[in-house]
């Protein structure tokens, strides 16, 4: 996973990328359920910032509280036990001018459907689409979001 993220910053600094889409790892297990999301560190930083009411670093940092209030306007986790499950960051790195963010929440039941939101840059882009690679048990799914289509419903089973 390290170099397959590796391979991905050296890719996206060797050219100024035209395309507007994020990449993220969602795993649910019977405890938690985990976001590790790779995002463009220009775009990330302009949103941020903007949703803070503040102008865009000329560095694309962040800081940690304006990147977790725009995270947690952006992402949403939604059980039937509960309507939204709260985000708790787990780790945000810079790998060039990409960051990882992790973000996650425990279950609020074992079973059930999950329904996930999520419209990181959307606000930004037209075009943004964010790409989500599901893991639960031993299911592996890919989901494309975009502003058109912001939601999908998981199912353990298919």
């Amino acid at each position: 996973m390290r170099q397959l993220l590796e391979v991905f910053a050296l890719s996206l600094t060797m050219v100024r990328h035209d395309i507007h889409s994020t990449v993220s790892e969602l795993r649910i297990s019977e405890q938690a359920i985990e976001f590790q999301i790779r995002v463009f560190a220009d775009d990330l930083a302009a949103s941020v910032a903007a949703h803070a009411g503040q102008a865009t670093p000329a560095d694309s940092s962040v800081g940690l509280p304006a990147l977790d209030a725009y995270v947690r306007s952006r992402v949403r986790v939604t059980e039937a036990a509960r309507e939204s499950a709260p985000l708790t960051r787990c780790g945000v790195s810079r790998m060039g001018e990409v960051y990882v963010l992790c973000y996650r929440t425990a279950r609020a039941a074992a079973a059930g459907p999950i329904a996930i939101s999520q419209t990181l840059l959307t606000e930004r882009h037209a075009d943004q689409v964010n790409v989500v690679r599901v893991r639960w048990g031993a299911r592996k799914q890919t989901v494309v979001l975009s502003a058109k289509t912001p939601r999908a419903e998981l199912r353990s089973d298919g």
